[in-house]
């Protein structure tokens, strides 16, 4: 019997990541929004991280993910000359998950990681309506360049997208 379990569970393993991976590479560019929970969901269900406002706890589960960003845009971050922010545009159905994350968490804050290593953290201050996230800071320039290779920027058609990597590979 423990045989079987240890041989299904192999067999489970390659098979999901096959699946995540749809045939392709991982992206170079690995992005998770992680919501703000509260202490006593335990360490199965919630993480703690230190931050700049204490402890807090977030759930393991990520609320969002790369596969989630249809768009992207940088911009030069605010906080910092040497970094880049970026807005993410959200599929339809995370943008409905958005709206409905925001209405029911005020107050609370998300987690953004890139590539597994924190990146900033997003206050929940008002409900989201047009499926953009934002994150101020924390991108490089390698990092804006991956997100050109993943996915178009906002407003840009995919044609213009494909035009302008082609334009950047003959450089």
């Amino acid at each position: 019997m423990g045989k079987l379990i240890i041989l299904l569970f192999i067999t489970l393993s390659g098979f999901s990541s096959s699946i995540l991976a749809n045939g392709n590479e991982a992206p170079d560019l690995i992005l998770n929004f992680f919501l703000e929970t509260e202490r006593d969901q335990g360490k199965k269900l919630s993480f703690p991280w230190n931050t700049s406002l204490g402890e807090k706890h977030f759930r393991r589960g990520a609320e969002f993910k790369t596969q989630d960003i249809v768009a992207q845009r940088p911009f030069p971050s605010p906080h910092n000359d040497l970094e880049y922010g970026m807005i993410f545009q959200l599929t339809p159905d995370a943008k409905r998950q958005l709206s409905i994350l925001t209405a029911n968490n005020n107050g609370k804050y998300m987690i953004v990681f890139l590539n597994n290593k924190p990146l900033d953290m997003i206050k929940i201050d008002k409900q989201i309506d047009d499926g953009i996230i934002c994150v101020w800071r924390g991108l490089t320039v390698a990092d804006v360049h991956k997100a050109d290779e993943l996915t178009h920027r906002v407003g840009e058609t995919k044609a213009q997208w494909k035009k302008r990597l082609k334009g950047k590979a003959k450089k």
